[in-house]
């Protein structure tokens, strides 16, 4: 059985230009092409291997449907870790506490509109070791990373690394 990140990258040969996705930003929307959206899954994928997420992690996901959303889903998964999806309608006080308790979540990729809710209960999950945040430009706290400076980690280490180009 083909694995969606192979699937993926056979569609980013066969379509590099098409656009994958559109995203509104601000009043306008963006399209990101197959090509545009590799590039940042493979960015993505080495800054998370470089702050250490590889193999059996598990990643939780919780964010409305956007560019990021996917991006990460497929640099988790290309770094063969576990991501765990929830729902936007969880509750902070049981239904997501239990969520990220029982899959064992040591990191929660989270968008700004969500990551209150992480705010609010992880204090209750000790194995919680960073949340990564979607939006730039934020206020974060000590145990909070900007997705874009992993990102930026993991551009830097591509063109450090000519071998990583070519993955």
């Amino acid at each position: 059985m083909e694995s969606m990140i192979s699937f993926f990258k056979k569609k980013v040969q066969q379509f590099p230009d098409n656009t994958l996705l559109w995203e509104k930003d601000s009043r306008i929307y963006q399209s990101t092409s197959y090509q545009e959206a590799y590039v940042m899954v493979q960015q993505l994928a080495v800054g998370l291997k470089e702050f250490g997420i590889v193999g059996e992690e598990r990643l939780a996901l919780l964010s409305e449907g956007r560019k990021l959303w996917l991006i990460s889903e497929l640099a988790v998964l290309s770094n063969r870790a576990v991501t765990v999806p929830l729902s936007i309608k969880l509750e902070p006080d049981n239904d997501l506490i239990f969520r990220l308790k029982h899959s064992e979540s040591s990191y929660v990729l989270v968008s700004q509109n969500q990551l209150h809710k992480i705010r609010m209960v992880k204090k209750d999950l000790p194995a919680l070791k960073k949340t990564i945040v979607f939006t730039p430009d934020i206020p974060l706290e000590d145990d909070e990373v900007d997705i874009q400076e992993i990102m930026d980690w993991g551009k830097r280490r591509m063109l450090d690394d000519t071998e990583l180009m070519s993955a």
